[in-house]
């Protein structure tokens, strides 16, 4: 059994847009783009990676969360990064909070293909 915490992450936290784009049968799709440089993404293959850190409190917070997740960079940025960008890079957002919940089960997550294009989205 794991402990299993439920919480959310907030992706606009991120640099990013809300876009419009055409799917299946030239339906309109709206998403989200999010720049993968701008924020500090690691690209390998075919996967794209976000580093976060998660927090876990001793107790539940004043907002009953027992803990956060924040953005936070590769150690390969950060080595490679200049005084003023890793200035920038100490302020990555916190992107949500969680709860512990108990224990459940655990489960396979799903796989999400990579795209390159917006013209003919696979959704």
């Amino acid at each position: 059994m794991s402990t299993i915490y439920d919480g959310s992450i907030t992706l606009s936290k991120l640099k990013s847009t809300i876009v419009e784009g055409k799917g299946k049968d030239d339906q309109p799709v709206k998403g989200i783009f999010i720049p993968l440089e701008l924020n500090h993404f690691t690209v390998k293959e075919s996967a794209v990676y976000m580093p976060i850190r998660v927090v876990i409190h001793d107790k539940p917070d004043k907002h009953d969360q027992d803990g956060f997740i924040s953005q936070k960079s590769d150690p390969e940025i950060w080595k490679a990064a200049d005084d003023a960008k890793k200035e920038e890079l100490f302020k990555l957002p916190i992107l949500g909070n969680f709860r512990n919940f108990g224990e459940k089960s655990k489960t396979e997550a799903d796989k999400a293909p990579v795209s390159d294009s917006l013209d003919k989205l696979p959704f």
